[in-house]
C-alpha cells in the first residue's frame, strides 16, 4: 500500500516479516493500532501527525496476509513489534498505541524505557481488570455502536475470524494484565492516556487507574467513543502534538466537542 503521504515496507524481527507504513519527516512517531488493524486505523489524525512528524504504522503480525499461529500474549507481541522498530534503524522514538496495541506499546515502555521518550495510550486495555469485556467474554466482534459516537462513523474495522482467534490467545483472562499493571507505576516514560467519554468497549471509570502513573496525564474527549482518533481526528492530533512538543502540563484534562478544553 502506498499512499501520497505512506510508503509500505518490511523487516524481519522475531522470525515475521513485519509491515509497517513509514510517512513524513521529522522526529519519529511509532503507531501500534488495536483490534481493526492496520489500514483502518491509519486515518486522518495519523496523516495530520504526518505534517510535523515521521510516523512509523506497525501491523502486528497476523493482522496482515500471514498467519500468526505463535505469540502467546501481549508481552511477546511486544517484544516481537520493539524488535521490528529496532530492525528498521530507530533507536529513540515517540509511541502510540491504541486499545490492545496501546497494552503492547506499555510493554515496549515498561521494558524499554531508554529507546521510548513519550508514550500516548488511547482507549487502552491495560487496567481491565473485571472492569471490561474482553474478547474471549464477548465471543465474537463487538457492536460497532461502542466503537465511535457519531452514526456515520461508525467502526465497519471488524476483525477476522483468525484476528478474533489471535486476539482472545495474547489477551487472555483478566489477571494476565497484572504483571504489567505491577511494572506501570515505576515506568518513568512521560505518558498520555486517552479515553472517549461515551467509549463502549472500556467505559470511562476505568481511566482512574492512570492517575497512579508517576509521569501520567488522562485526559477525556467529549463526542467521543472508543476509537478516539476516528471520533475526533483534529483534536487527537493537536493534543498528542501539544504533548509531544510542551509535556503534559500543556494538555487540558477535558477537550469539549470544538477542541476547546471543556466548560461544564
Amino acid at each position: 500500500m502506498t499512499s501520497d503521504r505512506f510508503t509500505e515496507k518490511h523487516v524481519s524481527a522475531d522470525g515475521f516479516k513485519v509491515r509497517y507504513l513509514d510517512g513524513g519527516a521529522g522526529a519519529t512517531v511509532v503507531m501500534i493500532h488495536g483490534g481493526g488493524g492496520l489500514d483502518g486505523e491509519l486515518n486522518d489524525a495519523y496523516r495530520l501527525l504526518a505534517d510535523r512528524y515521521r510516523v512509523v504504522a506497525l501491523e502486528m503480525p497476523g493482522w496482515g496476509a500471514e498467519p500468526n499461529p505463535r505469540t502467546s500474549s501481549l508481552r511477546e507481541m511486544a517484544a516481537t513489534l520493539a524488535a521490528a522498530v529496532k530492525a528498521a534503524g530507530i533507536d529513540r522514538y515517540r509511541l502510540i498505541g491504541t486499545s490492545l496495541g496501546a497494552v503492547v506499546a506499555a510493554w515496549i515502555a515498561a521494558e524499554h524505557p531508554e529507546a521510548v521518550t513519550a508514550l500516548v495510550l488511547e482507549s487502552p486495555a491495560v487496567f481491565r481488570g473485571g472492569g471490561a469485556p474482553g474478547p474471549r467474554e464477548r465471543g465474537g466482534p463487538p457492536d460497532p455502536a461502542a466503537f465511535n459516537y457519531k452514526p456515520e462513523k461508525r467502526w465497519q474495522r471488524a476483525p477476522t475470524p483468525e484476528q478474533l482467534e489471535l486476539m482472545v490467545r495474547i489477551v487472555g483472562p483478566d489477571d494476565t494484565e497484572k504483571d504489567l499493571a505491577a511494572r506501570m507505576p515505576d515506568c518513568q516514560v512521560p505518558t498520555l492516556v486517552v479515553f472517549g467519554r461515551h467509549d463502549g468497549i472500556f467505559p470511562v471509570r476505568l481511566s482512574e487507574h492512570y492517575r497512579t502513573l508517576p509521569n501520567g496525564h488522562l485526559t477525556v474527549f467529549e463526542e467521543a467513543a472508543h476509537d478516539v482518533k476516528g471520533d475526533r481526528p483534529e483534536a487527537f492530533a493537536g493534543v498528542v502534538d501539544r504533548f509531544f512538543r510542551d509535556g503534559a502540563d500543556a494538555v487540558p484534562e477535558t477537550i469539549g466537542p470544538d477542541g476547546a478544553p471543556w466548560q461544564e
